[in-house]
């Protein structure tokens, strides 16, 4: 028995520990994390930055991203970079993805192996052109499809002669925007069936506008069988001189101006099922919010032409030239749209023909050990590179000696590899090559030669200078410890390079010649390349390098067994070979010489500086100021200075700049996150090679606001082109929203001087940028006495107003919001009577809905005006903005009318009774107001209350009571009046009636009755035991029988 129970006791313990068990790893498994989030975009770059959110405490096992089968993980790939709790998957260096609709896998995973994948669904939307329509032919014959769709799949047809023309592009040069549609504005149009709809739509063009009619269309597509309101399109309507983008039954119109005439303007529009927007030269215009909006019935699409007053008529047709038009079946973003604006292609059958080869060779010293560099560059007449030259060319030696092979350029030698020793190949050039070419040429032979490179279709043939291969010569390497995969020197910071002695011995063949030792007197200079502007020369080992031979020794080398280390120092960019002669006779016969590689030296990054045109009072300060932050331009948040307003001119200088060794801690060359270059010296030469710098940014703060646009000098998309000794100092440049950017710098191609490098710079927190004014987009005024239609003066009525927070191109500014709200509604308005001037406080204030992306809505104020009696009516009242801590102001002229009530001077009134104790008495009250003469009863008035318990009575019957009452508690016409019941027979005497108008809440009733100052509530009595008597009896006696 002891054994059983002593078993079932531990049956027992097992029981209870086998459940805490269970219970304890159920709880462990119901363990959750949070889910990562990925950013759904539509774009047409097929190499986007996809960007979400996780939580990196909940993910220390791990975070990948999946995306079309490839896994990057944010421990191993460096694509994949975090900033706290927000990912970025930067895939420009990955193959184009196509296409289509991507699902993208966000996965945390934290220390226990416990994984979350975000929850939405095909995040990614690659999209290409529904149609597009390049206008590049030729002409145009009026044959079907003459007008080709570039994608494929819609070619248009045209009618009544509309062709096309090259004299005027919009985007000159090729690559450029190649030819153009021209419209004669008489009957000319195009007509494409069958393109299928979508229910959220991206439309552009480049238009030229020669004359408006009554109708303008750009493009349109409809409903043959229906109005015009059936379908969307880009026209220029009746005489409003700006152009509309309608969807169904609704238009958007351009803020500030139409299409200019005679000048090139890029219009896009897009509507993304709920709202339309639409931009002029890349930058967001104006935008609606309209809903949804069915477009499943169109079907002809027509350019310069509408189709509902029928087709070639004359009275829609478009005057002038068309361009680059494109549909997208999907909203795409504004950075895709200042993208698309910008692109060029290669002008169909107008290449420009090579007329020459500029084969550079430096000095032309080589030697029999290691391969020549050259490089190639196919030029036209004016000596301009051609930067789309792709044609095959023949490369020849003079000797027939030596194999070609590629240094720097997209395709190779044909044949690969070239080891046959004949001195002859042949490469395509690919317009990735932008026309140049780094080639090498290795030859064993000791001797002189040159180098030819044909383009037989042309024809054409250039020769090189000499290159002289020797036995005995000086190879010069790069040696720098510069960032991985960039050797190219930096402006200002010393550069290693090592020389080698090369000799090659007949019997041991190629190496170092090891007695080569001791300080060499030498010849040293550069040759420039023919793109190279410097005019600084740098210097080798403190030895200036000029640009040309110098014929004499003019510096001094020190090797030990045939090495010598040296600096290269330099002040500004350039592109050339160093060369090396020693011509002392003494360590071997004949000239020892050695050329470099094509060095080029890149600027350290791009220099940032910025002035608001104003001081901290707004004020023109007519200076720049080029100190760090003195303008008030970096901003950490809300508590920042405010930098200038959103759509205002602010200068803007960019540089390209030398390298500073405070600026680079670990001296790689690249300056440190944290760098402010905007105070380094300029590399003078920059800018003068052809170089461009494109700005970009995003938004720090406030969270959820759209990124703006940007202007320098009134173009979108913040191209810096002009410079003078690297500065381009002085740009006007606007930014369209509120809050605090990050400003990013990059040459415009991110290649330096074809070095494959791209050259940076950065200014984070720039800001604060605030509401350029506030619009006031609709208010009401609500009477007191709604169905009467007016206001007794002192009376309490409201108004309501909607405000929108704008840019200085009158746009909504959605950064307006949260914290960067800045406008204190309730300190910072005030009420307006219109016709005194007089200001009144608010004396109540209701936010009914705050500030959300840039509007305010619904915001109720509560007013009461105390007028003098000799006002009599008026009508009032006006809304001010005063006193702004961000110094906005409205956008029209101030004060504001938001509507009006009538305003009365008011009064109640009693009227004394009398009568029989017998009968009941009434008593008249009435709601009167002053017209200027005289107190007229109010008709209006059905809105005054008075309740009994508003009437204060005091009886001085003799005996007996009546009973007091209001007849309508609510004024009719003005008519509220009291009731009296009879005392009944021998109760007389007063009753005297007072109305609270206090307790009634209508003290704006009150009058001075008693002419002493100050207003009084109205009093009156009845009298019962008086009565008139009969008016028609003269005498009266009583007789007693």
């Amino acid at each position: 028995m002891f054994k059983a129970t002593n078993f079932t006791f531990m049956k027992k313990i097992l029981l209870i520990f086998g459940i805490c068990l269970f219970l304890s790893g159920n709880s462990w498994a119901a363990r959750t994390i949070s889910s990562a989030t990925v950013d759904s975009q539509t774009t047409v770059d097929t190499t986007p930055v996809l960007t979400g959110t996780f939580s990196s405490s909940d993910s220390a096992g791990g975070f990948s991203i999946i995306v079309d089968s490839v896994t990057y993980t944010l421990a191993g790939s460096s694509e994949l970079t975090n900033v706290g709790d927000d990912w970025a998957l930067d895939l420009g260096s990955i193959i184009p993805l196509s296409i289509g609709l991507y699902e993208v896998i966000a996965t945390s995973v934290d220390a226990s192996a416990i994984s979350a994948t975000d929850t939405s669904s095909n995040e990614l939307s690659i999209i290409g052109a529904a149609v597009e329509f390049r206008m590049d032919e030729d002409s145009w014959s009026g044959a079907a499809g003459d007008v080709s769709d570039t994608q494929g799949n819609f070619d248009g047809t045209s009618y009544n002669g509309v062709d096309t023309d090259d004299a005027n592009p919009a985007i000159s040069g090729t690559p450029g925007t190649c030819r153009y549609g021209s419209f004669d504005g008489t009957n000319d149009y195009i007509e494409v069936p069958g393109i299928p709809y979508s229910n959220t739509i991206t439309i552009m063009a480049w238009v030229y506008p020669s004359s408006y009619s009554d109708w303008s269309t750009i493009m349109v597509q409809a409903n043959e069988n229906a109005d015009w309101e059936d379908g969307y399109g880009l026209v220029r309507y009746q005489s409003a001189d700006e152009i509309h983008f309608y969807v169904e039954d609704w238009r958007l119109d351009t803020v500030s101006t139409n299409a200019p005439l005679n000048q090139w303007t890029h219009i896009a529009a897009v509507y993304d099922g709920n709202t339309m927007q639409i931009f002029k030269n890349g930058v967001l215009d104006n935008e609606l919010v309209v809903g949804s909006r069915d477009l499943s019935t169109i079907d002809q699409f027509m350019i310069g032409d509408s189709i509902w007053q029928g087709r070639g008529s004359g009275t829609d047709v478009w005057h002038g030239s068309i361009d680059e038009i494109r549909v997208y079946h999907g909203a795409l973003p504004s950075a895709d749209i200042v993208s698309i604006m910008n692109e060029t292609h290669v002008c169909s059958g107008s290449t420009t023909l090579v007329d020459h080869f500029v084969i550079d060779v430096g000095a032309g010293s080589g030697n029999t050990c290691t391969p020549f560099g050259f490089t190639v560059t196919a030029e036209d007449s004016s000596n301009n590179v051609i930067p789309d030259y792709a044609e095959t060319v023949s490369i020849v030696s003079s000797t027939s000696h030596g194999n070609f092979s590629t240094i720097t350029a997209t395709n190779t030698i044909n044949p690969n590899p070239d080891n046959d020793d004949n001195g002859s190949a042949a490469y395509t050039f690919d317009v990735l090559d932008t026309g140049s070419v780094t080639l090498s040429l290795s030859n064993e032979h000791a001797e002189t030669l040159t180098i030819s490179i044909t383009d037989s279709i042309v024809p054409v043939t250039s020769t090189s200078s000499d290159i002289t291969f020797s036995d005995n010569a000086f190879t010069i390497t790069d040696t720098d410890a510069l960032v991985t995969g960039d050797d190219v020197p930096v402006a200002g910071r010393d550069h290693s390079y090592q020389i080698q002695m090369i000799r090659k011995d007949p019997v041991i063949g190629c190496g170092v010649a090891t007695a080569y030792d001791g300080v060499k007197p030498l010849k040293l200079w550069r040759t420039k390349n023919i793109f190279d502007p410097s005019l600084n020369s740098p210097s080798l080992d403190g030895d200036t390098l000029p640009s040309s031979d110098p014929g004499v020794d003019n510096g001094n080398i020190t090797f030990t067994a045939g090495i010598a280390n040296v600096t290269l120092a330099t002040s500004d960019i350039g592109k050339f070979t160093i060369e090396l002669a020693d011509i002392s006779n003494t360590f071997a016969a004949g000239t020892i010489a050695g050329t470099s590689s094509l060095q080029i030296v890149r600027p350290f990054g791009i220099g940032i500086d910025f002035d608001n045109l104003r001081d901290a009072d707004f004020t023109d300060n007519g200076s720049v100021d080029d100190s760090n932050g003195s303008d008030l331009s970096y901003a950490s948040g809300i508590a920042g200075s405010i930098f200038t307003q959103a759509g205002e001119d602010f200068r803007v200088t960019v540089a390209g700049v030398l390298w500073n060794a405070a600026d680079d801690s670990d001296n790689d060359g690249v300056p440190d996150v944290s760098a402010y270059l905007g105070d380094n010296a300029s590399a003078s030469s920059f800018g003068a090679e052809g170089e461009t710098i494109t700005l970009s940014a995003s938004v720090f703060e406030p969270a959820g606001a759209t990124l703006g646009g940007f202007t320098v000098n009134g173009v979108a998309g913040g191209l810096f082109d002009t410079f003078t000794s690297g500065i381009q100092a002085d740009a006007l440049m606007t930014y369209s929203n509120v809050g605090i950017i990050d400003i990013s710098a990059n040459l415009t191609d991110t290649d330096y001087f074809s070095s494959g490098v791209n050259i940076s710079g950065s200014a984070p927190n720039v800001g604060r940028f605030n509401p350029y004014q506030y619009a006031v987009t609709s208010s009401l005024v609500n009477d007191a006495c709604g169905s009467g239609g007016f206001t007794y003066a002192s009376q309490t009525f409201s108004a309501e107003v909607t405000l929108e927070a704008q840019n200085k191109s009158n746009s909504r500014t959605d950064g307006f919001r949260g914290s960067y709200a800045t406008l204190a509604v309730s300190s910072e308005l005030s009420i307006e009577n219109s016709e005194t001037g007089s200001a009144y406080d608010l004396e109540t204030f209701t936010v009914n809905q705050g500030f959300s992306a840039g509007t305010i809505g619904s915001t109720q104020f509560d007013i009461d005006l105390s007028w003098d009696m000799g006002l009599q009516d008026k009508t009032t009242t006006l809304v001010n903005l005063v006193s702004s801590s961000d110094e906005v102001t409205l956008i029209s002229a101030s004060p504001v009318m938001l509507g009006s009530t009538e305003v009365h001077y008011g009064r109640l009134t009693l009227g004394n009774v009398f009568g029989s104790e017998l009968i009941d008495l009434t008593m008249p009250m009435k709601a009167e107001y002053f017209d200027g003469s005289n107190f007229v009863v109010n008709t209006s008035d059905n809105c005054t209350i008075i309740n009994d318990a508003d009437l204060s009575v005091s009886s001085l019957l003799t005996g007996g009571s009546s009973t007091v009452s209001v007849v309508s508690t609510t004024a009719s016409s003005g008519i509220l009046d009291i009731g009296l019941t009879a005392p009944g027979t021998g109760n007389t005497g007063d009753i005297i009636i007072t109305p609270n108008l206090n307790t009634s809440n209508d003290l704006w009733l009150r009058f001075n009755w008693d002419g002493v100052a100050g207003a009084e509530d109205p009093s009156s009595k009845a009298t019962f035991g008086i009565y008139s008597g009969d008016s028609n009896q003269i005498y009266y006696r009583q007789i007693y029988r």
